[in-house]
């Protein structure tokens, strides 16, 4: 029993040993009180002693059916756990239990005293007999009673003997076997749970073949078991980090208890603080909050009470560096099975970005509405503009130089040109006004507008401009009215005089990109002003349509530069962007997609900047095809004008069967002017194509005053061979018509593509 004992007590050591992650430590506390009462049962000498120790022990029936509860979803090692623990649980119980044994035991040993004392007693009442006896035969059986007493002597100290002999092996043998073999084993396998449970390595021992070994390689799965979920749990939170640094996503969680928040390493990368940087206190998350949301969000505090609600709410945080960044948050109570506690758990999720876009994508979306209504009235209004130009500038050549009205006339042909200005920069957000690319040298540009903007100025311009520069990969035509603007502007800024510094160098964007920038070669151009600046709560509007901090009037703008900058730089694929603050001056950073693999060529003058050519007089046929009959009148006299033959046709199908009979003649028109856009008729695209089937060396001259299909982009690819804006000037219808009449290469060009 004792034996026995000592084994039930050490599995009720190992499952106290295991119940360290599913039981609590009061069931290990009462295991080993239980074990404790079998032990003082074990060595009682009363029946009241055992009787008080079998309550006590009953006392615990309650704890060992919850550990019976709590261990029953276990594995098979644990099964043996729980049987050795139920085992101990029975131990103390029944007719078989150890307080019975016990109480039979004692109440054995008081039957064998009281036999012992009633075989004294006869032994006694015998030896008085034998006495009495002796004393009647004292002669005859002297030496037989002497020889009794000294046998009944000899034989109780050779009963003591044994007994003492007994008692001296039993202890010996308990304590070689318990104290140095089974404690020590014990202690053994607790030090190494101990360790284990502290987290650090430890070995167990597997000797011998016992219960106690099974129980060693039963806590040494355990421990195996508990380091795979450890490492998966590791895992899982490398896991977690990683995914809110990918999302710049944070979370936090508020303790009732502490009153304290509990931030997550995403969190604190969000504000841009280490943890000893900063307490988690509610002040000091109050703190971060941004002013403008501050009281929002303790408002939005205050009314949140604990329910399985969701709660969501956007506000904004301060950095560490004193920057913002926008978060959107999400809200829940904790619950504790069916409770709902205090605990609150939040998630912030990092939109700065997200934002930028969005404000990004808002303005591309006004400026696209702007191009929208520009364009629904670009094609109308540049039919008129070429009606009154034309009209005006043949009036002015029908008059002598010193008539009375040629001032009037002079004056309305600048009025119409700066209304055909107009016009263009609104074009300029429309779909029709993408760029026409080609491989351009930016030094040559930049040189002519500052020379152009910055004549009679008292500001002046420092060009750092290295030779290494790359070609950008442009048109050039646009890109000059960017810097034309950006120039104008920066002039603006200071009237009493200052320095403008432009700087361009070479930047190779990696592939992880750079902002609303892709991977690729660019060309930085950095412009900065010494004026007054511009105000912190005006720079997100800098690019709006009609913004403007000027006075708005016809000498300093309609508000429409910086739009018309924005768009061109967005449709050339680059990036613009600005800083400044008052009083420290102002800086546009643009970056242009470039051609590190070629020479840029001498760029041809901006059209802004080139200088009127003197229109000659000339000759040969001229068909014009337009579905305004007012653009053909006056583009059929000022063809006439300047010496031509004109031809007039009010769509595509007419000009195509113009040209057949002409070609039947054996006289097709020289050069065909052909307007794109012809609602409800043939269009110059598909007119362009049949004429060319009809003869492929048609000299064909595209006009239009606003496009959306990309054909003026690449005229050259639908068999044009120039392009005639609207509204037409004398001096560029002249030069284009020439041109096309005296260019030859366009042809073997078009054979090779047709």
């Amino acid at each position: 029993p004792l034996r026995n004992a000592f084994r039930i007590g050490f599995d009720s050591l190992v499952s106290s040993a295991v119940g360290e992650m599913w039981a609590n430590h009061e069931i290990t506390a009462i295991t080993f009180q239980a074990y404790s009462l079998l032990l003082e049962a074990e060595i009682a000498r009363s029946p009241e002693k055992v009787t008080d120790l079998q309550y006590s022990y009953e006392q615990l029936a309650p704890v060992f059916e919850r550990l019976q509860l709590v261990l029953a979803p276990i594995t098979p090692e644990r099964d043996r756990v729980l049987r050795a623990a139920l085992d101990l649980y029975q131990l103390g119980f029944g007719p078989a239990s150890i307080f019975s044994l016990r109480d039979s035991e004692i109440n054995d040993r008081a039957a064998a005293a009281r036999l012992s004392t009633e075989s004294h007693a006869l032994a006694q009442l015998f030896a008085n007999r034998a006495h009495t006896l002796t004393m009647r035969l004292r002669e005859t059986a002297a030496d037989d009673s002497q020889a009794l007493q000294a046998m009944l002597a000899l034989a109780g100290f050779i009963q003591l003997l044994l007994i003492v002999v007994v008692v001296l092996v039993s202890v010996a043998i308990g304590w070689h076997y318990v104290g140095r073999r089974l404690i020590s084993r014990i202690m053994s396998l607790k030090t190494a749970m101990d360790q284990h449970a502290m987290g650090m390595d430890a070995e167990i021992s597997l000797e011998g073949k016992d219960e106690i070994t099974d129980m060693a390689h039963a806590l040494q799965c355990f421990v195996r078991q508990r380091t795979t979920v450890e490492s998966a749990l590791r895992q899982s939170l490398d896991s977690l980090n990683e995914a809110q640094l990918i999302a710049n996503f944070g979370s936090c969680t508020w303790d009732e208890q502490t009153a304290r928040w509990q931030w997550s390493d995403g969190f604190y990368r969000i504000l841009g603080f280490t943890p000893v940087e900063i307490s988690a206190g509610w002040q000091e998350f109050l703190e971060r909050v941004d002013a403008a949301d501050r009281e929002k969000v303790q408002r939005f505090f205050l009314h949140l009470t604990p329910s399985a609600r969701i709660f969501e709410i956007d506000f904004s945080l301060r950095r560490k560096d004193d920057s913002r960044c926008a978060v959107t948050t999400r809200w829940k109570y904790a619950k504790v099975g069916s409770r709902i506690t205090g605990n609150l758990h939040g998630t912030l999720l990092d939109v700065t970005e997200r934002q930028q876009i969005e404000d990004e994508l808002l303005k591309v979306r006004k400026l696209e509405s702007i191009g929208v209504l520009a364009g629904g009235i670009a094609h109308d209004f540049n039919n008129l503009l070429t009606v009154i130009m034309g009209n005006t500038a043949l009036a002015r050549r029908q008059l002598p130089s010193d008539h009375a009205i040629q001032n009037f006339l002079r004056l309305s042909e600048n009025a119409a040109n700066r209304a055909r200005d107009l016009t263009k920069r609104l074009l300029t957000f429309a779909k029709g006004g993408d760029p026409i690319r080609s491989v351009t040298d930016l030094r040559t540009i930049l040189a002519e507008v500052v020379e152009f903007v910055l004549h009679g100025s008292n500001v002046r311009c420092h060009l750092d401009i290295p030779e290494s520069l790359w070609a950008a990969d442009v048109d050039s035509g646009q890109i000059g009215q960017v810097f034309q603007n950006l120039v104008v502007n920066a002039d603006q800024a200071m009237p009493d005089g200052g320095v403008i510094k432009i700087s361009c160098r070479n930047e190779r964007i990696g592939r992880d990109g750079m902002g609303a920038l892709l991977a690729g070669d660019y060309i930085r151009i950095d412009i900065a002003d010494q004026g007054h600046g511009i105000a912190r709560e005006h720079l997100k509007r800098v690019f709006d349509p009609y913004f403007t901090t000027k006075e708005m009037d016809s000498s300093k703008g309609s508000g429409l530069g910086l739009a018309i900058v924005h768009s061109i730089i967005r449709k050339h694929s680059g990036a613009i962007d600005v800083e400044s603050s008052p009083g420290a001056g102002t800086t546009f950073t643009l970056h242009i997609p470039a051609r590190s693999d070629e020479t840029a060529a001498a760029s041809p003058p901006s059209p802004a900047l080139t200088a009127a050519q003197d229109d000659t007089v000339s000759s040969g046929l001229v068909l014009v095809m337009d579905d305004e009959e007012m653009v053909r009148d006056v583009a059929g006299s000022m063809l006439e004008h300047l010496g031509y033959e004109v031809l007039m046709a009010g769509d595509g199908g007419q000009a195509i069967d113009i040209y057949r009979r002409c070609l039947s003649e054996g006289r097709p028109p020289d050069v065909v002017l052909m307007d794109l856009t012809v609602p409800g008729g043939l269009g110059g695209e598909k007119a362009a194509a049949g004429i060319l089937a009809l003869d492929e060396t048609a000299r064909i001259i595209v006009s239009s005053g606003y496009s959306t299909n990309g054909v003026l982009e690449n005229y050259q690819e639908y068999g044009f061979c120039g392009i005639a804006g609207k509204p037409y000037r004398l001096t560029e219808l002249s030069a284009t018509i020439n041109e096309a009449l005296a260019g030859a290469p366009f042809l073997d060009q078009r054979r090779d593509r047709f």
